[in-house]
């Protein structure tokens, strides 16, 4: 006998994508780490696998001011798939996506291109060992990057990127947000410090809608993007912290007073 059980979302999108795809592994944006071994060789993780940085050379000081060159650069991508919550698109609040915060650590502003980042489908634990990982994210099939030199990146194809934003003149401490939104607003959009600099329809990502498969986040650490860091830049994350610790006062102190 068969019986059909009806799934209802609950408050809760966590829970229900981890009802929808069965699956045991999926993160929170509060414990999100980089993959340690689905990396590019020239990418150096560190910080409990939070932040991925270029694996610069010490050079002759004769060679110029820098006392490093770089390497390339290379990919990183999120342990885990992103779990879709709605809110992430302030015009759709009704619609499920997601989304990924980069604080960038590092800068070498003598080089033009900069970061590139995006979503992809590619599950980094189905990787075969003994292939080595690509050296960017831009041979990846069902991916979609965003930056480096003004230029979009989807199954391979290459877009000119329109807007002002030039990616390899980010600063130090800027936040940069990746998003993905399901229907009706069916949009990847890249934010820098709250402030949307590019966007483009989920139909031309060659990405399929959030809530209906597991993706990834993925960065390309590149040229004028030395280091990133998942999450919000330390400085917040403090003050998120100490709020939270006077909130806990603050109810504290009401439950003993009343």
């Amino acid at each position: 006998m068969v019986t059909a059980v009806l799934i209802k979302c609950p408050e809760d999108p966590a829970e229900f994508m981890m009802k929808v795809f069965g699956a045991a592994k999926i993160a929170p944006p509060e414990t999100l780490f980089f993959h340690e071994r689905f990396k590019s060789k020239s990418i150096v993780l560190k910080d409990m696998n939070k932040s991925a940085g270029q694996n610069r050379e010490e050079r002759p000081a004769a060679m110029g001011p820098s006392n490093a060159t770089s390497s390339g650069g290379g990919m990183a991508i999120t342990s885990l798939p992103l779990i879709p919550r709605d809110g992430v698109a302030p015009d759709a609040p009704l619609a499920f996506g997601i989304a990924f915060d980069i604080t960038i650590e590092e800068t070498d502003l003598q080089w033009r291109d900069g970061l590139g980042i995006g979503f992809t489908c590619q599950d980094p634990d189905l990787w075969h060992q003994r292939k080595p990982p690509p050296k960017n994210a831009i041979p990846l099939l069902r991916t979609c990057t965003v930056g480096y030199g003004g230029r979009w990146f989807c199954q391979g194809k290459s877009e000119i990127l329109r807007g002002a934003w030039e990616p390899g003149k980010l600063s130090k401490g800027d936040l940069v947000t990746a998003v993905l939104v399901g229907a009706p607003a069916n949009v990847m959009r890249v934010l820098v410090n709250g402030k949307v600099v590019t966007q483009r329809a989920l139909k031309d990502c060659g990405l399929p809608d959030p809530t209906s498969e597991q993706l990834w986040g993925i960065v390309d650490v590149e040229s004028a993007c030395v280091k990133v860091r998942l999450g919000l830049p330390t400085v917040q994350l403090r003050m998120l912290a100490s709020n939270s610790r006077a909130a806990g006062a603050m109810g504290a102190f009401s439950a003993a007073k009343f």
